[in-house]
């Protein structure tokens, strides 16, 4: 019997160039060397620019084997455009739908070139985090937006999950993620 090649790709972003968040990379190390005990191959990345991001994905992509479980794991910000989430690499200067398609990850996007390489899990979880340093009324993007403020809006699931995908959200649709000063998590 031979066991599924199990590999993860975890991107946390804190250094945001408009609003640096606090706790994204420390859980994303946590997730890391969880996943390492379990037998992932994992790779962590931390603050990734928009050509890091494509670069970092790109061969994520291109290392996954067909049958393998595969984990995605991003802590950072993101946005909810036009029914698709979009995850924000560190130099996102764009808050409009145009520089938001262009600029940021799609993640319907990411998971269908994981899924032509025939894995037989994907696993994505989005660790969105919601800066409590800034006031509601700054137009600063966040994974959690109270809607009467923003047409942009929480992370939602993708229009499309090609099959089998399972999606895990680190808060409820509407709600933000515990944040502890202490350690410095979400």
């Amino acid at each position: 019997m031979t066991t599924a090649v199990k590999c993860a790709l975890i991107i946390g972003n804190d250094r945001y160039s408009r609003s640096p968040l606090e706790s994204c990379i420390n859980s994303a190390k946590d997730m890391s060397e969880a996943l390492h005990l379990i037998g992932f191959h994992a790779k962590l990345k931390t603050d990734l620019a928009y050509m890091d991001m494509k670069i970092v994905t790109e061969r994520f992509r291109k290392f996954i084997q067909s049958g393998a479980i595969v984990l995605f794991y991003f802590s950072g910000r993101g946005k909810e455009y036009d029914s698709n989430n979009y995850l924000m690499p560190i130099d996102y200067n764009g808050r409009n739908g145009s520089k938001i398609q262009k600029r940021y990850f799609n993640t319907s996007e990411l998971i269908i070139d994981m899924y032509e390489q025939r894995p037989s899990l994907i696993i994505v979880v989005l660790d969105g985090a919601q800066s409590r340093q800034y006031p509601q009324s700054m137009p600063i993007p966040s994974v959690v937006v109270p809607a009467s403020l923003k047409k942009e809006q929480e992370i939602i699931a993708p229009k499309y999950t090609p099959p089998p995908t399972i999606f895990a959200y680190t808060c409820a649709n509407g709600a933000s993620s515990i944040f502890t000063s202490e350690g410095k998590f979400n």
